[in-house]
């Protein structure tokens, strides 16, 4: 007799812990985003859970793959999809106390890139297969597990090119992502554990600033230098940075509130309350280390916006090139929004599922929709019709969260499991019904 479907079984729990840390030794920084090895390990684990799978190779050469692996279910419903990306951002390596992909377990503690930024939820995905199947679950709904390349740079031959190329293969109701798990003291004030699976988040717009002038001896500048022509105009943005960031609350931040009353004060409730706008880079100089007395002809740097859903993008770039005030400054739009920003209900199934086992696992804890600061693979979905949720159930601090796209970046093993329990219990309900 198959186990309990309540029950985890440890076994899987051990196997999964020791997959996650050989898992993250692979280097799968993108750029470039070459996951080809890690996706022959990835594709070792599906056949030892004795999963069909299919590698959808979108550029073999750059080594840009995606892989599917499917439970089957009796198709009276449609699919769930537990997706998951497999590429990393880089790191400083001088700035980590330990190998950034060795995947060192320490006192309970998993550390390496992508413990958080998403391979451990990967992984506790591939475990929630692993035990449906075991436990002999008879499935409404297919469960599709799609591990991704290049949601770090937008999606472009991930999750963006399976839905544009391949979305026959898929076609879910639900999705099932990063972006929305447990806290504490992150979202209140107080010492509630808080569970926020997000049902939207804010659109990207990334800009280049390029300014340029003519060169010379340091010694001897004639007029404006490049690089003083961009500080200026940046500075002339930053004094109307308040203004053009400030907005009315989205609809899911208002259902936050409702729920949870008075937000917490920190950065993460201020990134979702407004439009942000961060300058990430700025670049000038001639040589490595950059020549002191050699005026550079050319100045550039990077604007990370996000921007609160309904907001078009050539609205913020219209605000954005009035405050630089200076047209010797071009713009360069890298990344903009392509789709609606699409809400998923927060009165579905699933999320009422999601309510449910929470309540049941984690009592006490209190369950809202929120809105992302972030962008996930998500939005593909939502595009579609799809209801998609980020859900990675562990409970974390601000601290712990502060380690997304950080230094230092860990998981702790008893949360890894706790987001298997609930995870595992949430789908088997939701693909059962």
């Amino acid at each position: 007799m198959p186990a309990h479907p309540m029950t985890t079984d440890a076994t899987i729990l051990s196997q999964t812990t020791s997959d996650l840390q050989q898992y993250l030794r692979f280097d799968t920084t993108n750029p470039p985003g070459d996951v080809r090895a890690a996706v022959e390990f990835l594709g070792s684990l599906v056949r030892r859970i004795g999963l069909p799978s299919q590698v959808l190779t979108a550029d073999e050469r750059a080594g840009k793959l995606n892989l599917l692996a499917r439970l089957k279910g009796s198709g009276a419903a449609k699919p769930i999809v537990l997706i998951n990306h497999i590429d990393v951002v880089p790191v400083e390596r001088e700035k980590w106390s330990v190998d950034p992909f060795g995947g060192e377990l320490r006192d309970g503690t998993i550390w390496a890139r992508g413990a958080l930024d998403m391979k451990a939820m990967g992984m506790a995905e591939l475990a929630v297969v692993a035990m449906l199947k075991a436990f002999g679950c008879r499935l409404k709904r297919d469960v599709i597990w799609l591990a991704v390349c290049d949601e770090e740079t937008g999606g472009e031959q991930g999750a963006k090119w399976l839905v544009e190329h391949h979305y026959d293969l898929l076609d879910p109701e639900f999705v099932i992502d990063e972006g929305g798990g447990g806290s504490r003291g992150l979202l209140t004030s107080d010492d509630r554990i808080v569970f926020a699976p997000s049902v939207n988040e804010k659109q990207i717009l990334w800009l280049r600033l390029t300014a340029r002038a003519p060169g010379g001896h340091g010694s001897m500048p004639e007029g404006e230098t490049a690089v003083e022509i961009l500080q200026q105009a940046i500075g002339r943005l930053w004094a109307a940075k308040a203004r053009i960031e400030n907005a009315a609350d989205h609809p899911v931040v208002a259902e936050m509130r409702r729920r949870l009353g008075r937000l917490a004060e920190n950065r993460y409730t201020n990134s979702i309350t407004k439009h942000t706008i961060t300058l990430t880079s700025f670049r000038a100089g001639v040589g490595e280390p950059p020549k002191v007395n050699v005026i550079p002809s050319e100045a550039s740097a990077t604007l990370d916006c996000r921007l609160l859903p309904g907001v078009e993008a050539r609205h913020m770039l219209a605000q954005i090139t009035s405050a630089l005030a200076d047209p010797r400054v071009n713009i360069e739009v890298l990344y903009e929004p392509t789709d609606e920003a699409i809400s998923s209900s927060h009165e579905t199934v699933l999320f009422r599922t999601i309510e449910q086992v929470v309540g049941e696992l984690v009592p006490g804890a209190v369950v809202t929709p929120q809105l992302l600061p972030g962008g996930t693979d998500s939005r593909y979905f939502r595009s579609k019709g799809a209801s998609a949720y980020g859900f990675e159930p562990m409970i974390a601090s601000a601290s712990d969260l502060d380690l997304i796209h950080s230094h230092d970046e860990r998981i702790r093993v008893d949360e890894f499991h706790r987001m298997i329990r609930i995870l595992h219990e949430v789908v088997r309900r939701v693909a059962q019904a």
